[in-house]
């Protein structure tokens, strides 16, 4: 049993979706109040120097919901009640007995525990991995294997798999590096070449991706008879969950050559996949630095579109960019330990740059035009239980919230350039599982969601 949705490709936009990790939302309880003219609506489950080490969550306090309160007999229980509630979701039979067997051993365990499970985001998640039916078995455990399969758009797609050869699905999630290559580089001969003698393979799975011939599609989602580099990663991505127990917030992107600018484009596009993104031996091209600011980066040998990228990124305070001259995989292993994705920042920025640059973190934006260059900023303030969101270039934004970001139990004050309004959320356990089974994604569980309408700036407004 997997814990992720059959995989479809409907297009871009479903694409996009399963690549931001956020599914299309359900409806949960949310009051809303506002002031001012705008409406509310409850939906959702709920080559420069670089500095900074751009290290794991950037809240180091341990937040109540990352806790862990449930005993190992009540997680373990747990776990198995959401496997087969998952297991249901894939035969599509007996859905809602399995749910109703959830939702009452849900209650068992929340008189116990006296918090709401829907609460214990941390708990939850590693209820979902343990939920995971995988075999030790895995392809490329201890040893290279090329593995290939008939991709979206009727093209094969092949990719060279390693994993650590101790290997075990009772030791826990393993960090995912994927590599794009650069142009015309066979998969075997950059692994033997780059990453054979690296101390990576004894801790990390590393997966190289065989990209499309024309490196013009490598940023693209592609189509039939055009495949593009998006939709090759995306695929493999999903190929590597279903054999290996990959950690959600530890997956990295790393380029060589003219994998460097694909790499920091579609990191770029998609922020919220990765909890960082490297390049060797390439330049960036003219990905901007805003979407990066939770994002860490490492650039080894990059030239003018590095050291504009590096720049931007000072001009923003964004402080997680490293950059140097040179640089090998044993200096990328140093980089890639301590980093973890933070899937809940307290602040981000965001600007989409691709029509389906919608999701970033737990914002999604809608009606925009890209070529207004559309920009936002986001900080939550936990001791207040307020967020506070200015931008322009929006008509909608939709919050997806969890107890990570704010108590869940207090009014939230949501304030969207000075337009304030107070919502009230009601926890939804099963809108919470449902997004990871549609993204496959245990990193991001959201208990509900709201949505507004954005008002112009308060100067554009007067």
């Amino acid at each position: 049993m997997h814990f992720f949705a059959p995989f479809t490709l409907l297009g871009a936009s479903a694409l996009a979706l399963l690549a931001a990790g956020v599914p299309p939302a359900a409806s949960v309880t949310v009051t809303v109040t506002g002031t001012g003219t705008g409406t509310g609506t409850g939906t959702g489950t709920g080559t420069g120097t670089g500095t900074g080490t751009g290290a794991a969550r950037q809240d180091a306090e341990v937040r109540v919901a990352d806790e862990e309160v449930l005993k190992s007999s009540d997680l373990t229980k747990l776990s198995k009640a959401i496997a087969e509630y998952y297991e249901a979701k894939n035969e599509d039979e007996g859905i809602y007995k399995a749910l109703e067997e959830l939702n009452d051993l849900a209650q068992k365990i929340e008189n116990k525990a006296k918090r709401p499970v829907a609460s214990l985001v941390g708990d939850l998640q590693r209820a979902i991995l343990m939920a995971e039916d995988l075999k030790d078995s895995a392809p490329g455990r201890g040893r290279l294997k090329v593995e290939e399969f008939d991709g979206r758009w009727g093209d094969e797609i092949s990719y060279a798999i390693h994993g650590p050869k101790s290997y075990r699905v009772k030791g826990g999630p393993l960090p995912l590096v994927l590599v794009l290559p650069d142009a015309g580089m066979d998969v075997d001969k950059l692994f033997q070449e780059e990453y054979i003698a690296s101390s990576l393979l004894e801790t990390h799975i590393v997966g190289i991706i065989a990209m499309p011939e024309d490196a013009t599609q490598w940023t693209q989602i592609g189509s039939a008879g055009t495949p593009g580099g998006i939709a090759n990663l995306l695929q493999v991505l999903r190929e590597v969950r279903q054999h290996y127990l990959v950690d959600p917030d530890q997956l990295f992107l790393v380029g060589h050559g003219a994998g460097v600018e694909a790499a920091f484009e579609i990191a770029s596009i998609y922020p919220t996949l990765f909890a960082g993104v490297a390049g060797f031996s390439g330049d960036i091209g003219e990905t901007p630095a805003t979407n990066f600011s939770n994002l860490p980066s490492m650039i080894v040998g990059g030239a003018d579109g590095a050291t504009a990228f590096v720049e931007g990124a000072e001009a923003l305070e964004i402080d997680n960019v490293t950059s140097s001259v040179q640089g090998d995989t044993a200096s990328l292993t140093e980089w890639l330990l301590p980093q973890r994705r933070n899937a809940e920042p307290s602040v981000l920025r965001f600007s989409p740059t691709r029509d389906n640059s919608r999701e970033a973190y737990w914002l999604r934006v809608d009606g925009f035009d890209i070529q207004f260059n559309p920009q936002l900023k986001a900080e939550v303030d936990r001791e207040t239980n307020s967020i506070n969101i200015t931008g322009d270039g929006f008509t909608e934004i939709t919050l997806q919230l969890n107890d990570r970001l704010v108590d869940m139990d207090q009014p939230v004050t949501i304030t969207i350039n000075g337009e304030v309004h107070q919502a009230e959320f009601a926890r939804a356990l099963r809108n919470m599982l449902d997004s990871v089974y549609r993204s496959g994604d245990a990193g991001r569980l959201y208990a509900a969601a709201v949505s507004y309408d954005f008002p112009p700036p308060l100067e554009d407004a007067e």
